[in-house]
């Protein structure tokens, strides 16, 4: 038996798995495990941009447009259980008045539509009260209430449409039995005018029309506009509206065509009752003109700071201030329109977006809705100034004199009929003041 060396085997030992190592690691083993090398150190790389790219930019999320959680339905729960100044500067009118409104608009049906989006009535009226009274765009109140432009304009189409239907609700004519309550209370005016129901005149109402109309809706002084004509009683609601006449119409043709067409359902005045009217109109049977060729409105008798010089004037007199008593009378239109358009700016300004169509369909809402309010609070929060006898509205583009219209039965008898009476109240009034003022 032979003897090996300890050193001998070891050195032999490692000299074998040299051997092994350099039969398994060839060549292209090396460059495969270089390359996987390679491959980790750019993914390496790779990581660390991204994570240096994501300091310095968050991953982008999907933001909703509206995503707040204050909606118009808290806004709504927050005026009804607010102060009641605040809710009346939003709404222009108080809690009392907007339940009874919310409930007589969802009585008429108009508003199933919605219940399906689940939006209560309430919600829906304050949209349309916004857009009204506010003369806000619809994305202004998309905004206020959370809701897409497209909700907010289905809502308001709604509650105009429901309006419309109460319209004969609420426009409705005056009662032709008695003698109204605020001539029957004033000294100067009864018993002259103890036969007057109401005061008829037209106004002029911006609007936005299709550009091959402009010609027909373009007023006198140039502005696109449609005209609007209204009857109203003495507590200043409207008994009759007649909108969407183009803006080139004058009162007088307007006047005259409302009489003579009876679809428009105008409201004529029993025998011996009348409506007041200006000089633009003819003096004929149901409607009182003052004398033409004397001094009428207003502000001509507030420049001229003189007495009356005849019974003529002094019929169109308002002794204790501006000296006019028929203007007096008549000037409740006036007073109704500023109350109107005070409250409702959206038809002080342009209605863009809105068919002809409807921009009067606004109209005859706007003049419900006043109706309403002043049958169930009367007047708050409405300027002294109109509601003074003697308001002088701000010139319109309207505030002109017009031919006679020819257009209604102008008769000898029936001219002079109404002339006859004129000219006794006139006397009368004249007979009163003793014949002093020369």
């Amino acid at each position: 038996m032979s003897h090996i060396d300890e050193d001998d085997t070891g050195g032999q030992l490692n000299d074998n798995m040299d051997e092994d190592v350099n039969a398994v690691v060839q060549p292209s083993h090396l460059s495969r495990l270089q390359q996987y090398a390679n491959m980790l150190e750019f993914q390496r790389q790779q990581l660390m941009h991204v994570h240096e790219a994501l300091q310095f930019n968050p991953p982008m999320t999907r933001i909703r447009y509206r995503h707040s959680t204050y909606n118009g339905e808290d806004w709504i729960s927050e005026l009804l259980m607010g102060h009641d100044g605040r809710f009346y500067d939003a709404m222009g009118m108080n809690k009392k008045v907007f339940k009874l409104l919310c409930k007589e608009i969802k009585q008429t049906g108009c508003h199933g539509d919605a219940i399906q989006q689940k939006i209560r009535i309430q919600e829906s009226v304050v949209m349309f009260l916004h857009t009204i009274k506010g003369h806000q765009r619809h994305r202004h109140a998309a905004e206020t209430f959370r809701r897409s432009t497209e909700t907010i304009s289905n809502h308001v189409h709604i509650m105009i449409t429901a309006l419309r239907t109460l319209a004969p609700k609420y426009i409705r004519p005056p009662d032709f039995t008695r003698v109204p309550q605020w001539i029957r209370k004033n000294r100067y005016l009864y018993p002259y005018f103890k036969d007057c129901i109401g005061a008829i005149n037209g106004t002029i109402i911006p609007a936005w029309i299709p550009e091959e109309d402009h010609g027909k809706y373009r007023c006198r002084k140039g502005h696109l506009s449609q005209n609007v004509m209204v009857a109203c009683d003495f507590d200043c609601k409207f008994t009759y509206v007649l909108a969407g006449w183009e803006g080139s119409a004058n009162d007088a043709r307007i006047f005259g065509e409302t009489l003579t067409d009876p679809t428009n359902t105008f409201p004529w005045p029993p025998e011996g009752k009348y409506y007041v009217v200006d000089s633009a109109y003819a003096n004929v049977p149901g409607f009182l003109s003052p004398y033409r060729g004397d001094r009428y409105h207003l502000p001509e008798w507030i420049r001229s700071n003189q007495t009356p010089k005849n019974a003529r004037e002094l019929c169109s007199q308002n002794i204790f201030t501006t000296r006019k008593r028929h203007a007096t009378v008549r000037n409740v239109v006036e007073r109704s329109f500023g109350i109107l358009k005070g409250k409702f700016p959206i038809i002080k300004g342009l209605m863009p977006n809105y068919t002809t169509e409807f921009q009067t369909d606004i109209v005859i809402a706007c003049c419900v809705v006043h109706n309403f309010i002043l049958e169930h609070q009367k007047f708050e929060n409405v300027p002294p100034a109109i509601l003074n006898p003697d308001y002088i509205p701000e010139p319109d583009e309207d505030d002109h004199t017009m031919p006679l219209m020819t257009t209604l039965d102008t008769s000898n008898v029936g001219v002079r009929e109404q002339s006859g009476l004129r000219d006794s109240i006139a006397s009368a009034l004249w007979a009163d003041q003793g014949g002093r003022r020369q």
